[in-house]
C-alpha cells in the first residue's frame, strides 16, 4: 500500500506547476501554412514503424480552420 501511495503522489507532483505559457499577439498563418517534417515526437501504438513523418498544414477556407495531414513511410 505505501508502494502505491508513494507512486500516486510523484505521478500528481509532476503535474504541479507554477510556470507561465507566453503567447503572442499575432501568428502569420500564410507562414505557418505547408510541409513540416516531424523530427521527434511522442508516438502512439498506432505510429509503430513510422518513418520519415510529413504533416501538411493547409488553411479551410469553407470551415476557417487549418486542415492537417500526415503521411510517412512504413518501415525502415
Amino acid at each position: 500500500m505505501k508502494k502505491v501511495t508513494f507512486a500516486l503522489l510523484f505521478l500528481l507532483a509532476g503535474c504541479a506547476t507554477d510556470s507561465k505559457i507566453n503567447t503572442v499577439e499575432k501568428v502569420d498563418l500564410k507562414r505557418f501554412m505547408g510541409n513540416w517534417f516531424v523530427l521527434a515526437g511522442r508516438f502512439t501504438f498506432l505510429e509503430k514503424d513510422v518513418y520519415n513523418g510529413l504533416e501538411i498544414y493547409t488553411w479551410n477556407d469553407e470551415k476557417q480552420r487549418i486542415d492537417v495531414d500526415f503521411t510517412y513511410n512504413k518501415g525502415s
